[in-house]
């Protein structure tokens, strides 16, 4: 795809023009925090220290029981041997641009990148971060300072190694459980605009290699039928272009 017709696509989500078919697809370590210790969970929330908690058990979750509210994105990406792409990076910026006018929200990691930070600067108050632990990201005000109890549990469903990954990876990986589905782990996002040099947009396309670090986010996103967007893959940008069309 050209980037003159990328940019016809990008502006069908400003007009009332039908976009053209497409064919349909399915939809670092770094400081250790401490944490006060805790006894195991009694039914007090407060009572379990989840950074040390190694015995963990994985709770499924259930579409049927979320409560979707409000229109939340995400962007999260791979850079590969080779980094991210320059026009990947505009692309980003660009589709985030009219996804915050069309009134999305953008949840976002605390990973920062140049791009991700003229994401920030679109318009903060639509931002919604949430973090692995406290220290990691201080720029803004965070929705999460650290995942709950009911990330880390879905967290340890979806890996099957969760129990033997340093703490460190637990929490990240559970703060990526509230990037996809809030605060309260019900409250999916209505897509995953994402980047892998392999196009990955479903567990069946994941080559862990090439996928790498957004490979548990895609999981989760096509097991609970999120719709996924990898612009690594050609035809993304105009299958997003469709969806987005669709919500409205």
């Amino acid at each position: 795809m050209t980037e003159n017709n990328e940019d016809d696509l990008l502006a069908l989500l400003e007009s009332d023009e039908k976009p053209f078919p497409v064919t349909e697809t399915k939809s670092s370590e770094t400081e250790k925090p401490s944490y006060e210790k805790k006894e195991r969970y009694t039914g007090n929330k407060n009572k379990i220290n989840l950074w040390e908690d190694t015995d963990i058990e994985g709770v499924k979750l259930e579409r049927s029981n979320f409560n979707p509210l409000g229109k939340y994105f995400t962007i999260l990406f791979h850079k590969g041997e080779d980094g991210i792409p320059p026009e990947i990076e505009e692309k980003f910026v660009e589709i985030s641009k009219l996804l915050m006018a069309k009134g999305f929200m953008f949840r976002y990691n605390g990973d920062s990148e140049p791009f991700t930070n003229k994401v920030l600067d679109i318009d903060l108050g639509r931002v919604e971060m949430y973090l692995p632990w406290k220290s990691f990201n201080t720029t803004i005000n965070a929705k999460m300072p650290k995942p709950n109890e009911k990330a880390y549990h879905a967290a340890a469903y979806y890996h099957k190694a969760f129990k033997k990954l340093p703490n460190t990876v637990r929490a990240i990986i559970s703060r990526d459980v509230h990037v996809l589905l809030g605060e309260n782990v019900d409250n999916p996002i209505k897509l995953l605009l994402c980047y892998s040099p392999d196009g990955a947009e479903s567990i069946k396309d994941i080559d862990y290699k090439k996928t790498g670090n957004i490979s548990f986010s895609i999981t989760i996103a096509d097991t609970l039928d999120i719709p996924i967007f990898n612009l690594g893959n050609s035809g993304a940008l105009s299958r997003m272009v469709e969806y987005i069309k669709s919500l409205d």
